[in-house]
């Protein structure tokens, strides 16, 4: 079991330091408030060089983070299992460490690398990856190896998104100042004081026009009897606009030529003028 520690150097394990300056700057300034487009509001503006820590921060992390290549992942799980029992058959060999490379596929190096050096050491134990039987001694299976690798990983994953977020972070609002807060409501006032004069102004408009319509339609209604009645003292029907409502005047027709008469049977009859041409 002592290969694995002979080949995996320091910086295979840890690929990127602790940065004081970097916790302290996340700690003061990140937050879980987010604006509308799902941006970070940090608690301040960062300065130009904050902005420059952060940046070759997420750079360091950025390299970190990234997927294993096949390769990084094929000699950290040999190295590992060099220290078990396993295949003699290279063949057979060669296909069990294709089915952790398969499982471990999208995990960073680094993570892979820790994981497999503790099994190697026997640092794992039963309650670390939730089973009953103590999984030291033996190969451990490929979802094992996969469980401890993300949990290798979390930390420096989770620092990548914070602090990558709180790069691009947009600063929260000051609070307002207690006269700010006395300027707003002075004016919020103003603003349904004016509302209030409009909406009155607006009903007041509403019910004039209600009003028009109302006199209008009165005068309209009464015309008509009196038209109406004015057909019936002659002994006539009265003939109707297009809208079957409003009656046409007598005057009104006999301008236009027609004229009263006596029908065969002596009542009065409306007779339209001859048509010319």
């Amino acid at each position: 079991m002592a290969a694995m520690t002979e080949v995996t150097t320091s910086t295979e394990l840890y690929p990127v330091r602790p940065d004081e300056g970097t916790r302290r700057l996340v700690d003061e300034l990140a937050t879980t408030e987010r604006d509308e487009a799902g941006r970070m509001l940090s608690r301040r503006p960062l300065t130009v060089i904050e902005r420059q820590m952060l940046a070759t921060r997420i750079a360091e992390l950025s390299k970190a983070v990234e997927p294993a290549t096949n390769k990084e992942l094929r000699d950290a799980v040999a190295q590992m299992l060099s220290g078990f029992p396993g295949e003699s058959d290279p063949t057979a060999a060669r296909a069990v460490v294709a089915q952790y490379v398969t499982v471990l596929k999208g995990l960073p190096a680094f993570a892979v690398r820790r994981a497999c050096l503790k099994f190697a050491r026997g640092e794992v134990s039963a309650e670390d990856v939730g089973m009953r039987r103590d999984p030291r001694g033996f190969a451990p299976a490929t979802d094992l190896v996969r469980i401890v690798s993300e949990r290798e990983a979390r930390q420096m994953m989770d620092e990548h998104h914070v602090v990558g977020m709180l790069y691009l972070s947009a600063p929260m609002r000051p609070e307002p100042s207690p006269e700010e807060r006395a300027r707003v409501a002075e004016k919020f006032a103003d603003l349904l004081w004016t509302l209030k004069r409009t909406a009155e102004s607006e009903d007041e408009r509403r019910r004039r026009e209600d009003s028009i319509k109302n006199r209008d339609g009165l005068i309209s209604e009464t015309g008509a009897k009196l038209l109406i009645d004015e057909y019936r003292r002659v002994g006539l029907e009265p003939i109707f606009r297009d809208d079957g409502k409003t009656p046409v005047s007598l005057d009104t027709l006999r301008r236009l030529g027609w004229r009263v008469e006596r029908g065969a049977d002596g009542k009065p009859v409306l007779t339209a003028p001859a048509k010319t041409g």
